[in-house]
């Protein structure tokens, strides 16, 4: 799987390598599987594969 972007409500742009969802929102990871960002579920509009 190539890179993952999370885009927020605000236009901001998270890169990561995959995502685990939570209840209340998406834990960006790594390629080590470190987190890297959460965005709660009510500030994301989507991500995209780059």
């Amino acid at each position: 799987m190539g890179k993952l972007v999370a885009i927020t409500t605000d236009n901001k742009e998270i890169e990561c390598h995959n995502i685990k969802e939570g209840d209340n929102g998406l834990q960006l990871r790594n390629e080590e599987n470190g987190i890297v960002g959460y965005i709660p579920y009510d500030r994301l509009c989507y991500v995209e594969t780059t």
